[in-house]
């Protein structure tokens, strides 16, 4: 699920040797990573919550 991999494997991110393209690349991966952080967090939250009701 790390964005990071598929980016890289994509694009060839080894290769690139332009500032310009590193920059922006490690803008967009922060920002992807960032994106399925949220994601992953808003999907946790009503198992936590049905996990503790269940509990009671």
């Amino acid at each position: 699920l790390d964005p990071k991999i598929s980016i890289e494997k994509a694009y060839k991110i080894s290769s690139m040797q332009l500032p310009e393209l590193q920059t922006w690349y490690q803008m967009h991966l922060r920002s992807a990573q960032d994106h399925v952080r949220n994601i992953l967090e808003q999907a946790r939250k009503p198992f936590v919550s049905s996990t503790i009701s269940m509990s009671n």
